[in-house]
C-alpha cells in the first residue's frame, strides 16, 4: 500500500491537503496497451457528449478530475456517446478498463 497526498494551493494561498491510499497488487495479467487505436472525440469537447471509438464491448469506463476523484464511473461499448454535461470546465483522465487491459487519456471540456 502506498499513500500519495496531493496539496492544492488557490490564488489566495489557502491550501487543501487530500491523502489516499494506492494498493498495487500483482500487474503480470495486465497486457501493456498505449492505446493508439483508442479514439476519445471531440477532445476537447464543448457540446457536452463525447464519442468512445475502438473500444472493446462492456469496457469500464472512470472518469476521473485532477484530484483523482471518480467523477464519471459507467460499462460502454464501442462507439457510444457519454454524455457529460454535469461536469464543470477543466481537465479530467479518462480511464477504460476491459479484458485486463487498461488505457488512460486526457479529456479536456470546456
Amino acid at each position: 500500500d502506498y499513500s500519495v497526498t496531493l496539496t492544492i494551493t488557490d490564488d489566495a494561498s489557502a491550501t487543501v491537503d487530500t491523502t489516499i491510499s494506492v494498493f498495487v497488487g500483482d500487474c503480470s495479467s495486465i497486457k501493456e496497451n498505449n492505446g493508439t487505436s483508442v479514439s476519445i472525440y471531440p477532445n476537447p469537447v464543448s457540446n457536452g457528449f463525447v464519442t468512445l471509438a475502438n473500444i472493446e464491448n462492456n469496457s469500464l469506463v472512470t472518469i476521473y478530475n485532477v484530484i483523482g476523484e471518480s467523477v464519471l464511473n459507467i460499462k460502454a461499448n464501442n462507439n457510444d456517446v457519454l454524455n457529460v454535461t454535469d461536469l464543470v470546465k477543466g481537465n479530467y483522465f479518462i480511464s477504460i478498463s476491459s479484458n485486463n487491459s487498461i488505457i488512460t487519456k486526457k479529456l479536456i471540456i470546456k
